[in-house]
């Protein structure tokens, strides 16, 4: 895209906004940003800074475990940013679930929407660093049909319809 998806803006709103938003009705809270770019801090929710250098997804996973384990939690709840047309139910289902999970309409998957044990930290850090991909490391996880419109994402401009 060029620049920072999450403040990117489908239908006048934010990404990361309308990901919050359906995070929130389907159960998750509390939901918070993590990233590189401290500018995200900006759009009213709280800011997790991913601190490692290079630009591997799973450093975002990492983080936010962390912090979840730091506060207390047993789990996580991740959704890209660019998920615009996200639902509340598809998030209540992988919620309802149990975990951990990812998500996957037909043969579609999506495994950045997830909800991950805080105990999968390390395992994914070594995966970072050996470079695997966000599917090969969570290949392992078992699969919650969601709403096939949760995984349509945003990766370039003529992905936004046009107001």
């Amino acid at each position: 895209m060029g620049r920072d998806k999450a403040r990117v803006e489908v239908e006048g709103e934010p990404m990361a906004l309308r990901v919050a938003r359906a995070l929130r009705e389907g159960g998750v809270e509390p939901v918070t940003l993590v990233g590189k770019d401290p500018q995200q801090a900006s759009l009213g929710l709280p800011f997790l800074h991913e601190v490692e250098a290079d630009h591997h997804p799973l450093h975002g996973l990492v983080s936010g475990l962390r912090h979840a384990a730091s506060s207390g939690h047993r789990c996580a709840f991740f959704s890209p940013c660019d998920l615009a047309w996200l639902s509340k139910e598809s998030v209540a289902r992988l919620l309802a679930s149990g975990g951990p999970c990812c998500a996957r309409a037909g043969d579609q998957q999506q495994p950045l929407l997830a909800l991950l044990s805080v105990e999968l930290a390390d395992e994914l850090e070594r995966a970072a660093r050996a470079g695997l991909s966000v599917y090969a490391a969570l290949a392992h996880l078992p699969r919650v049909e969601v709403e096939p419109d949760s995984l349509r994402n945003v990766n370039r401009p003529e992905d936004i319809p046009a107001s």
